[in-house]
């Protein structure tokens, strides 16, 4: 049997596919090539307009199988009977990336589903997650804008990502989700699919329920880790599609189980969140998941192309008994997505194979690019029409929908409860999957500024502050982790006052695992042998004992020496200070001036040099320790509290004055913290509600989290940091009123 040959475009065969027309062996070559020009020509064309999201997909044919009945909802006839079996076309797809992009990214991934009914093609256009990141259709452009390449470098941009979210605080929840162990399927198999959005059911007797759409995997959730899909994007960037395909050419075919969930509209009217509000789910323990029946896929695309990237899904796609809701997202997605799809594909994509309807369709739709099917011949292209042509059908519509209120850009974020939820899952998940959660936030916040890390720290520190202290903690642990092959130039070697034990004892322990060389001073050169020992044991960093007496002249000389003149030094924390055992009226004269050279005097000296190295290598950080004392006087012994104030005043200065030079300083403002001073000062701690006594590591932890923000105060007790913001505003605002020619009114005589 003879082989067909190859031919034009115009069904004529092709003379010569190797060598064009020329003239002469080497002579130019001739415009009457027509082979050639039809061949470049078709070639620039052959790329059409990638999908804004979802760019990158993976699809496949299957068939989906009613097993219970659901027709006290919905009169659609998909659903009429058990055993009912509807064609239909599942894509998959990431939505960030573009059509080149890795399946294996962290993202959320699209599950559109084409239902081929008898009454028309049914659209479910989901995700494989139950809500999204915003309810109002505004911001859909500037998502897409935010997580796509920066315009200025053409790359991603961690920075835009996250800042785009964190001012949004309705994106947490969909954002805890992403940076979850979900973030990551380990296959288009193994991972739910939702319709999201609030539709509403009809039956036949025209009674409207509303309704979540949710496909469970048989196959079972199983995820990747980041390092995970690091290693398999190295070896295939197509783990996904190949995954899917491979299993439905072996006959493995992937199942998943219809469910919806089912609101009545009495149980709308009073529901406490909006039912509508895309950013939320439906508790199943009020609204239970009722099984539908089963999609399975058993049969893979002939041609990417034709099937995959140019199947086209719309929200706006439904049959009689289901419809809409007030959902304004669904409502944007109603025109946004055939929109998107006429800019594509053309205006006549529903008769593309993978997209025509497998009913009759009757259109008044004429001509257009690319017309396939005869343009309906004859019939009038009008409507009303003697001939009474394809009149509409009652049966379709949806029983009125009571609306009211007035019209307004109203600012539903002020009315809506954004942490309630976020914080549920949160503390809905386990050890490991709290961890997972802050670690891979961590790694994907990296890129971003200070501000916006701390911003989604507040954000998530409001749905529940474990989860706010685990990201900051993460966060900070990844900075040091990603600084660890510079140890030597970005950490260097921090001197700590105090060391041998309580706090400074702490504070080294933390600052070794940190990565940081140590110098550790204190009076008790036995246990700061044996701190240093053990540091460089557990940790390998080089730690140096330097038993000294602050106090002593000499001794302070040789720590201001190692100050002034080790190159090496990037911190200082000045831990080193006593307390009373009295109070004012009880104590020694003698021994309120020895408390006040060492917390006021030998601070602020070694402060002071501290400042003026630092400033000249322009880098380093100072941590003085302070005290709450130094903000409630009144309440404790007064030299006491005067030389924290001092030192929280001190600190406060010479942070605005070294900020210019890339100098950090910072004061820790502890309230009682359970530590050797006590015993020394004769407190007996047992005598202190223990709901107000912070143990040490959890004060230093918190204080160097404080430390990594760029905090210049740090209170480890107070949760709500507005309270200092409102202190500090109050106190700045006294500015214009503190030094002025004339006396005020109400001292005047």
């Amino acid at each position: 049997m003879t082989k067909p040959f190859l031919t034009r475009a115009n069904g004529a065969p092709v003379a010569d596919n190797l060598n064009i027309l020329t003239a002469g062996r080497r002579g130019p070559a001739l415009l009457q090539d027509i082979w050639l020009l039809e061949k470049l020509a078709h070639f620039d064309r052959e790329v059409i307009p990638e999908r804004r999201m979802h760019a990158k997909g993976s699809g496949a044919y299957g068939t989906f199988t009613v097993t219970h009945d659901i027709t006290r909802y919905t009169k659609a006839r998909l659903f009429a009977e058990i055993g009912k079996r509807t064609p239909v076309f599942l894509r998959f797809s990431t939505v960030a990336g573009e059509r080149g992009a890795a399946d294996a990214e962290r993202d959320i991934r699209g599950f559109a589903v084409k239902f081929y009914t008898e009454e028309g093609n049914w659209d479910i256009v989901g995700n494989n997650t139950p809500i999204f990141f915003f309810r109002d259709p505004l911001r859909f452009p500037d998502l897409n804008h935010a997580v796509k390449r920066d315009p200025r470098t053409g790359m991603r941009n961690a920075g835009n990502n996250w800042d785009f979210w964190t001012l949004l605080p309705e994106a947490l929840h969909q954002v805890t989700i992403v940076m979850s162990d979900r973030g990551i399927p380990r296959s288009y198999r193994h991972m739910h699919g939702f319709g999201s959005h609030t539709f509403s059911m009809i039956n036949a007797a025209h009674e409207r329920v509303w309704v979540k759409f949710h496909f469970r995997s048989r196959q079972g959730i199983e995820n990747l880790t980041d390092a995970e899909a690091e290693a398999a994007i190295g070896k295939d960037r197509e783990t996904h599609q190949r995954d899917l395909f491979d299993s439905i050419e072996a006959g493995n075919f992937p199942r998943w189980t219809l469910a919806i969930q089912v609101m009545t509209e009495s149980q709308a009217a009073s529901h406490r969140h909006d039912p509508f509000d895309l950013t939320k789910v439906w508790p199943q323990g009020d609204h239970p998941l009722i099984e539908v029946g089963v999609l399975e896929l058993n049969r893979n695309p002939e041609n990417v192309f034709a099937e995959v990237e140019q199947a086209a899904f719309s929200p706006a796609n439904i049959v009689p008994g289901i419809g809409f809701s007030p959902d304004r997202m669904l409502q944007a997605r109603l025109f946004s997505y055939g929109d998107a799809q006429r800019y594509r594909l053309g205006v006549n994509f529903s008769q593309i194979p993978v997209n025509a309807p497998k009913c009759p369709f009757h259109s008044y739709h004429r001509d257009g690019a690319m017309r396939t099917d005869g343009n309906l011949g004859a019939t009038p292209s009008y409507a009303p029409n003697s001939g009474g042509e394809w009149a509409g059908h009652p049966n379709a519509g949806e029983p009125p929908l009571p609306l009211e209120g007035m019209a307004a850009h109203w600012d539903h974020r002020t009315a809506e409860d954004h942490w309630e939820q976020p914080g549920n899952l949160f503390r809905l998940m386990g050890p490991l999957q709290r961890q997972a959660l802050f670690e891979n936030t961590a790694r994907s916040i990296a890129g971003a500024a200070p501000h916006i890390q701390r911003r989604h720290i507040e954000n998530c520190s409001i749905a529940d502050p474990a989860y706010g202290a685990g990201v900051a903690a993460a966060i900070a642990h990844t900075a040091m982790s990603a600084m660890e092959s510079e140890k030597a130039m970005t950490m260097g070697k921090a001197i700590i006052t105090g060391a041998s034990s309580g706090i400074g004892a702490v504070y080294a322990e933390r600052l070794a695992r940190r990565g940081y060389d140590l110098v550790v001073v204190a009076r008790d050169h036995g246990r700061l042998a044996a701190l240093a020992e053990r540091l460089m044991t557990e940790h390998g960093v080089a730690v140096t004992p330097l038993a000294a007496d602050l106090t002593s002249d000499g001794d302070r000389k040789r720590v201001l020496t190692m100050l002034r003149e080790d190159d090496g030094l990037t911190l200082l924390v000045n831990c080193a200070g006593i307390a009373p055992k009295a109070p004012l009226f009880e104590s020694e004269p003698g021994g309120l001036d020895s408390m006040l050279h060492l917390n006021v005097d030998v601070l602020h000296s070694l402060a002071v040099t501290a400042a003026q190295a630092f400033a000249k290598r322009r880098r380093g950080a100072i941590i003085n320790i302070a005290s709450v004392v130094a903000l409630m006087p009144e309440r404790f012994n007064a030299s006491y509290c005067a030389s924290k104030a001092f030192v929280l005043a001190f600190t406060q200065a010479i942070s605005a004055e070294l900020k210019p030079y890339g100098v950090q300083v910072q004061a820790v403002l502890p309230g009682f913290t359970r530590t050797e001073l006590f015993e020394r000062a004769g407190v007996d701690i047992a005598a202190i509600p223990p709901e107000m006594i912070m143990e040490a590591g959890d004060m230093v932890d918190a204080a160097l989290v404080g430390f990594d923000r760029g905090e210049v105060v740090t209170i480890p007790s107070l949760a709500d940091i507005q309270l200092w913001s409102d202190l500090e505003n109050a106190r700045l605002g006294l500015a214009p009123y503190l030094s002025l020619k004339q006396p005020a009114v109400r001292y005047t005589v």
